[in-house]
C-alpha cells in the first residue's frame, strides 16, 4: 500500500470514527411524565440533545426549558413518532413564567429566558422526541428541562410529580428495585418504597450531606428538615461516584409527595420549590431500576438543602 492509499485509508477511518462518536453522543435519553432533567450543551451547542417519551392518543405534552444564567440561547422542538414537528402553544400559566409564542413548531429561549410550550391533544401512540439545542453553535451551557403531561382521562402530571402508587410510607411493600405489575404501552412507574422504618438524619441548612447506596440497592436514606408554609427550599442532589440510578422524594409531615426526581442519565439536579405547609419534611434517597446498569457499582451522593435562599 503506497503513501497515498494509506493517507486515504486513515482519513476514511477518522471520518467513520468521528461519525460513530457523534451518533453515540446524540442517542436520545428516555424520560417520562414528571421528569426534571438537568443537562449541559458542550462543545457545539447546535448539536441537539434528544429526549424520548412514550405517549398515547388523547395525551398532551407540556414542556418548560430553563437555561441557567443569562447568556445561553436555546430552542426546543417536539417531534412526532414519524419525525414531524408538532406546533406548540402557550401553557396558559400552568407553570410559572408562561409565554405565548404564536403556535410554531419550536420555541427560542433568548438570553437565558425561560420558555414553555404545550402540544395539541395527540392522536398517535408512540415515541415522541423533545429536542433541545443551542440557537447557534456557540451557545453552550447548563439548562433544566421540565416535562409535564395531561393524560386523556384528565390527570395532570406536573414536573416533579409521581404516580400516586409509586411512593408509599408506612405500608408493606417490596424492595425499591421490585417491579410493579404492568401491562400496556408506556412508562410502568416506580416500585413502591416503604419509609416506615427509615432512620432519618437532620439535614443542616446549606450543608451538603453525603450518603451511599450499595450495588444490592436495598438501602433507603432519610434526611429531615423543618419548614414553614411558604418557605422556599433550594435542593441540590448530586451523584459523586458509581453508576446506580437514584431516586429522591420530599415528603411532607402528613406523608404527601411534595417533590420527586431521579438521577438516571444526569449526575446533578437542582430545583427550587415552595413548601405547602409547616412541619418536618423527609428527604428520602433510594435506588431505582430505570435503565439499570449492566455492572452495578456502589454509588455515593450528596444532598444539600437551603431554606429561603
Amino acid at each position: 500500500m503506497n503513501c497515498k492509499s494509506i493517507a486515504v485509508f486513515l482519513l476514511s477511518a477518522l471520518i467513520f470514527l468521528t461519525s460513530a462518536a457523534n451518533t453515540l453522543a446524540q442517542q436520545a435519553a428516555p424520560v417520562q411524565c414528571g421528569s426534571i432533567i438537568e443537562s449541559e450543551l458542550i462543545n457545539d451547542g447546535a448539536n441537539p440533545q434528544d429526549y424520548t417519551i412514550q405517549l398515547a392518543p388523547g395525551d398532551t405534552l407540556d414542556i418548560r426549558l430553563e437555561p441557567v444564567g443569562g447568556t445561553l440561547d436555546l430552542e426546543f422542538f417536539v417531534l412526532s413518532p414519524v419525525g414531524e414537528n408538532i406546533e406548540l402553544s402557550s401553557l396558559d400559566g400552568k407553570y410559572s413564567n408562561p409565554s405565548n409564542y404564536g403556535n410554531r413548531p419550536f420555541d427560542y429561549a433568548h438570553d437565558g429566558q425561560v420558555e414553555e410550550g404545550s402540544t395539541p391533544i395527540l392522536s398517535a401512540r408512540g415515541s415522541y422526541t423533545i429536542r433541545v439545542r443551542g440557537y447557534v453553535s456557540q451557545d453552550i451551557g447548563l439548562y433544566t428541562l421540565y416535562v409535564g403531561c395531561t393524560l386523556r382521562d384528565g390527570t395532570i402530571i406536573l414536573p416533579g410529580d409521581v404516580a400516586p402508587t409509586a411512593l408509599l410510607s408506612g405500608e408493606n411493600s417490596s424492595s425499591p428495585s421490585a417491579t410493579l405489575a404492568f401491562s400496556g404501552t408506556g412508562f410502568p412507574g416506580l416500585a413502591p418504597v416503604d419509609f416506615s422504618s427509615v432512620a432519618k438524619i437532620p439535614l443542616p441548612a446549606g450543608i451538603a450531606m453525603s450518603g451511599g447506596i450499595t450495588p444490592t440497592g436495598g438501602e433507603i436514606l432519610g434526611y429531615t428538615l423543618d419548614g414553614n408554609a411558604g418557605d422556599t427550599l433550594d435542593l441540590t442532589f448530586t451523584r459523586l461516584s458509581g453508576n446506580l440510578n437514584l431516586g429522591l422524594v420530599v415528603l411532607s409531615a402528613d406523608n404527601k409527595v411534595v417533590f420527586q426526581a431521579s438521577l438516571v442519565s444526569s449526575t446533578t439536579l437542582n430545583s427550587r420549590f415552595t413548601l405547602p405547609s409547616a412541619g418536618t419534611y423527609t428527604i428520602g434517597v433510594f435506588r431505582i431500576d430505570l435503565i439499570p446498569p449492566a455492572a452495578p457499582e456502589a454509588t455515593a451522593f450528596q444532598v444539600q438543602g437551603t431554606l429561603n435562599p
